[in-house]
């Protein structure tokens, strides 16, 4: 009943038992109720028991463009899980007018896109080309991250690599910036020599005779996926590379990614800061098997199945799993530092996930007369969303 993964209460049953500071006891398809919990641990300096609000109810809405028309007209008191840079200027426009602050809290994502190819694709002739270093770093180099910033983040992200954030114990520079370069050039140089000739069309050829085309299959979560994707299919063109992208439910996405029926899906890189990255170094590490990995499934299936089922790993992968062994379980700080940043530098070598921009600024959306809400707080998964901005805290003026 509590479905702990679902985090604080879309999948948790009404009445389940909760030592949070709210508790849900309604929900339906669109919409949770959730009331203060009388029993919550915490007071404030006068000895005031939390939290202070008496009732939340969380819209769940079906689109991004509701989200922002609920904002714009005043109808929200707190808004951030589906907010968007690339809305920022509408937001501010409208503060006034829907009595509004809009604030900008630093998200903790390595990357807001993250690109990842199926390495273990059940196609053989797919499979050969994903896996070849080259072809990965054609694709890396044939982002122009710069463009993305200024569409998608206002200029305000950083063109980087998939790895962990600047503040992190197992930071370097140059993983951050491998392959990040916007260099079509090299890139198709890369791609002839790899032997993907082009068709009569532009579109490379894969071995086999077949047009090499990609389908990029995401769900809509966190970040704007879906135009990114579109950009980047832009892009790729330029190289020969046709990217198809579809839209699908996160139902299916469940079934897809581990299923290992997937030729490339898209995430935002969380779990790049200290509090994850050594726990769950999932985009890097064939560690874990669900619905976020599409980039290495049977590996995945392989090493949390003790070798029962998927498909032992090669060599480097192995390293990998190795050096995160001794990242979560060593007391040994150095070495710890050390086996992170061997991951890491597999990572900036051979670009097992492909990062694009990242450390962009997250709007978030709150009422005026909504206060003790901090100016600035981190916002994603690490810090699990509004956690250390304490909103038990916060009350009504």
């Amino acid at each position: 009943k509590a479905q702990i993964n679902a985090g604080s209460g879309r999948a948790v049953e009404p009445e389940t038992p909760t030592v949070k500071p709210f508790k849900v006891v309604a929900k339906t398809l669109d919409k949770v109720i959730y009331e203060r919990n009388p029993y919550y641990w915490k007071v404030d300096t006068a000895g005031n028991q939390l939290p202070y609000i008496d009732r939340l109810e969380v819209e769940i809405l079906k689109d991004q463009e509701m989200v922002n028309l609920k904002i714009v007209a005043g109808e929200v008191d707190f808004a951030a899980f589906n907010t968007t840079l690339e809305n920022y200027p509408l937001y501010k426009e409208n503060e006034d007018n829907a009595n509004i602050r809009v604030l900008l809290w630093p998200d903790v994502f390595g990357a807001e896109l993250l690109i990842m190819l199926n390495l273990t694709h059940q196609n053989p002739v797919i499979r050969e080309i994903f896996q070849d270093i080259r072809f990965r770093a054609a694709l890396s180099l044939g982002i122009n991250r710069e463009e993305m910033n200024e569409l998608f983040f206002l200029g305000l992200a950083e063109p980087r690599q998939a790895t962990v954030v600047p503040a992190s114990a197992f930071y370097e520079e140059e993983f951050a910036n491998a392959y990040v370069e916007y260099d079509p050039d090299e890139a198709n140089r890369l791609l002839d020599e790899m032997g993907l000739n082009r068709g009569s069309d532009g579109v490379r050829l894969r071995p086999d005779g077949k047009p090499l085309e990609i389908l990029a299959e995401y769900t809509v979560v966190d970040t704007p996926r879906g135009p990114m994707l579109e950009l980047v299919a832009e892009q790729w063109q330029v190289l020969g590379v046709k990217l198809n992208i579809k839209e699908i439910s996160g139902d299916l996405q469940t079934t897809r990614a581990p299923g290992n029926q997937m030729d490339m899906t898209v995430w935002n890189a969380d779990k790049m800061t200290d509090v994850l990255f050594p726990a769950t170094p999932m985009w890097v590490v064939p560690m874990a098997h669900g619905w976020e990995n599409s980039w290495c499934p049977l590996w995945a299936q392989w090493y949390v199945t003790d070798g029962k089922a998927g498909e032992e790993p090669p060599e480097e992968m192995k390293l990998q799993l190795e050096r995160w062994e001794l990242l979560k379980t060593s007391v040994d700080e150095a070495a710890r530092v050390e086996a992170g940043k061997a991951i890491l530098r597999s990572q900036a070598t051979n670009l097992w996930t492909i990062g694009t921009v990242g450390l962009a600024p997250h709007p978030v959306i709150v009422r005026k007369n909504l206060r003790n809400v901090p100016d600035e707080s981190l916002y994603g998964w690490d810090t699990f969303w509004t956690q250390p901005a304490y909103p038990e805290q916060f009350f009504f003026d």
